[in-house]
């Protein structure tokens, strides 16, 4: 079997972004000393984020976060990581649209989760092995409008999940 995997990653450590407080952010040093890899958040796709927050919350005795639109997204803060609710204008934002069930019979995922890595470059590094190993990139590596440098992959039995680095 040949794994061919696509050039659609920066390769050039000018092409990283630097994330505000990473101090090993360009080297290949944060990706060695990246401690165990944290559950971030899990992410659902609902009409009604606010709705499903307020649930979430009174459901755990969970904090609510906040959030840059909270029409289209919410966050429910749980110990160990953040349930994130988004509207399914999310999917084509994320390039989600190509597979899951939906109410009215089209396709579409429905969630996905997100890996906290210490940063730019163990985004960069962790996206290629996960290619490697049989993942499809959805979304190649990028800043994010709310700071967090991600990409979205699709692991080889389908599922949706984020990895992503946040400013310190």
């Amino acid at each position: 079997m040949t794994i061919v995997i696509e050039n659609s990653l920066p390769t050039q450590p000018s092409a990283i972004p630097k994330l505000e407080g990473c101090a090993l952010a360009g080297s290949s040093a944060c990706v060695r000393g990246q401690k165990r890899p944290e559950l971030l958040q899990v992410s659902v796709i609902t009409d009604d984020p606010a709705a499903a927050a307020q649930f979430y919350a009174a459901l755990f005795y969970a904090s609510h976060e906040p959030s840059v639109d909270p029409q289209s997204y919410r966050g429910v803060s749980i110990k160990g990581g953040l349930i994130g609710f988004s509207t399914p204008d999310v999917r084509e934002g994320f390039n989600l649209s190509d597979c899951g069930p939906m109410p009215n019979g089209e396709t579409s995922d429905t969630g996905f989760f997100t890996v906290k890595l210490a940063c730019a470059d163990a985004v960069l590094a962790f996206s290629r092995r996960a290619e490697e190993l049989g993942a499809k990139l959805l979304s190649a590596p990028a800043l994010m409008p709310y700071g967090w440098f991600c990409a979205m992959l699709r692991d080889p039995a389908g599922h949706v999940f984020r990895l992503a680095a946040l400013p310190k």
